[in-house]
């Protein structure tokens, strides 16, 4: 793993108490641009990611058994009175690597770039949440999620150039590892990004109405956006998603 531009990534809690296995946060801030509120939770063995831009419409489920999805909820098409098999739910399937002994396994990503955060008047007072300082202009903040191997100990990050934000512990006593960084914005990773866009994009307007699920915001000019969160694939990382302004 390489430097990015800092590894100084200060987290902030509303609420101390948080619940064991659950990690929900914000980058940003109530009253500053920011993202909208995501959620990553451990239920036995099993990984679930989702932003509340979108409800509980999609996720994505990385399993104990090492199958990985990203799903369009039962209850999506119940509300539309459409047919469906459970296969038609899936967006992206994937397997993930395993842990080894003395390695873990890097299993997903989540991106936020600096352009993409807004202030979002609908957003509600939320406790439990932790509080993610924004990247610096023309960055992104960058959360890696790794799977380490089963143990009664918690692992060291200590050999990471990235900072570590948070660590759940599988029922199995594997460990998901929450690392942050921030890097910039290069022409290579934006290409990527644009890719991520164009393809949620498409997404939103087969799927989601316009105002349902999401945090809607104002642009200078008065006109409207809406947050859509885009599925992210490189030859050199893991499958991730981004959230998106259009």
């Amino acid at each position: 793993m390489s430097s990015g531009v800092s590894s100084d990534c200060h987290v902030r809690s509303l609420d101390a108490a948080e619940r064991p296995g659950v990690f929900r946060f914000c980058v940003g801030g109530v009253s500053a641009p920011c993202s909208s509120i995501w959620k990553v939770y451990v239920r036995g063995d099993d990984i679930y990611i989702f932003s509340s831009s979108l409800g509980t419409d999609a996720k994505v489920s990385i399993h104990g058994s090492g199958f990985c999805h990203w799903v369009v909820s039962a209850e999506w098409f119940v509300r539309r009175g459409l047919e469906f098999r459970n296969r038609d739910r899936h967006i992206v399937k994937w397997m993930r690597n395993n842990p080894q002994p003395a390695r873990a396994a890097h299993v997903f990503r989540l991106l936020f770039p600096e352009s993409e955060l807004r202030v979002r008047p609908a957003l509600p007072h939320e406790k439990r949440v932790a509080w993610i300082t924004p990247p610096p202009r023309g960055a992104a903040l960058e959360l890696e999620i790794y799977l380490a191997p089963p143990s009664a100990d918690a692992p060291s990050t200590a050999s990471s150039p990235y900072q570590l934000v948070r660590l759940m512990q599988a029922r199995s006593q594997t460990w998901l590892v929450v690392l942050s960084h921030v890097e910039p914005m290069t022409s290579s990773k934006m290409r990527t990004l644009d890719d991520a866009r164009a393809k949620a994009q498409r997404l939103a307007a087969q799927s989601v109405e316009i105002g349902h699920g999401a945090f809607p915001s104002c642009r200078a000019d008065g006109s409207r956006e809406l947050s859509v969160i885009g599925f992210v694939q490189s030859p050199d990382n893991p499958p991730g998603l981004v959230e998106f302004m259009v």
